[in-house]
């Protein structure tokens, strides 16, 4: 209940008590449906309704019945439900009231919309009407990719191209710089990350995966911040190349001994080098 007819202040806020900016409210007059006002909160999340007085049903205060609606949510935030409210002026002891009552809720609900016990983030107390909105947030996808295009059956042994193939590459989720989530992926999966990023967050992906001379990490789309165009998720490609290394060079140590002589050296002995190419390397 409302002492004052003239006015009172809508308060909205994210679920942490901040205020928001650019919420919509709109007044109606539910005798012939025609909208009074629209209603957008400022930068302290308020906005005065000043316009019940004279715009009612009817020619006293007992029969103005009006309804507010939630129209529109802050940018990045969700409009929620039950968000429209009935609002009746009426008479106590000659002293003129404002009554809310939450739309399509049951009896069993109004007195504690009148002792100020609303519902869905609603409360109202000292003449101001608190709307709560929860922040939305993004799901980050990882799409891991890897390219073996650069080696060969000779540059590499089956061992190796098989734990290659079956390897595990992990990925960190960082959310306004603090680590948040991690995700395990083998080559050609995608997945998404347990956490997700709320409205105006910052957000980076790492890969953590430990890398061997052949490996080449690329991450497209790794890190922003969630705005509206982002809340319908991110995906981040993680591409991984492995090529050989033709700066890798290995020295071999030949040693010539006798087999009946305890393995005494022998001097003289002339070996030649060729590659799987059967190319001559030297002697």
């Amino acid at each position: 209940v409302i002492n004052n007819p003239d006015l009172f202040t809508i308060l909205k806020t994210d679920e942490n008590g901040n205020p928001l900016s650019g919420a919509e409210f709109t007044l109606t007059n539910n005798h012939n449906t025609t909208e009074i006002h629209t209603y957008i909160t400022g930068a302290d999340g308020k906005v005065i309704v000043d316009n019940l007085t004279g715009n009612g049903t009817g020619t006293s205060h007992s029969d103005r019945v009006y309804t507010l609606e939630e129209t529109k949510a802050p940018a990045g935030h969700a409009l929620g439900e039950n968000r429209s409210w009935t609002i009746t002026l009426t008479e106590n002891d000659g002293e003129t009231q404002i009554i809310f009552n939450e739309e399509n809720h049951t009896y069993e609900t109004i007195w504690d919309w009148i002792i100020g016990n609303f519902t869905d983030g609603t409360n109202y107390k000292d003449g101001v009407l608190t709307v709560e909105n929860t922040r939305l947030s993004a799901e980050i996808s990882v799409e891991k990719t890897v390219d073996y295009a650069g080696l060969t059956a000779a540059e590499i042994d089956a061992y190796v191209e098989e734990n290659l193939k079956n390897a595990e590459y992990t990925f960190e989720l960082y959310i306004d710089g603090k680590n948040a989530d991690t995700l395990k992926l083998k080559a050609g999966q995608s997945g998404k990350f347990s956490k997700k990023v709320p409205f105006g967050s910052d957000y980076e992906v790492r890969e953590v995966t430990d890398k061997d001379s052949l490996f080449t990490s690329t991450l497209t789309n790794a890190s922003g911040t969630i705005g509206e165009a982002q809340l319908e998720g991110v995906t981040v490609a993680a591409k991984n190349t492995y090529t050989f290394r033709t700066d890798a060079t290995a020295k071999l140590e030949m040693v010539k001994v006798s087999a009946s002589v305890r393995r005494t050296p022998l001097k003289g002995a002339k070996f030649s080098l060729y590659d799987s190419n059967n190319k001559y390397l030297g002697s």
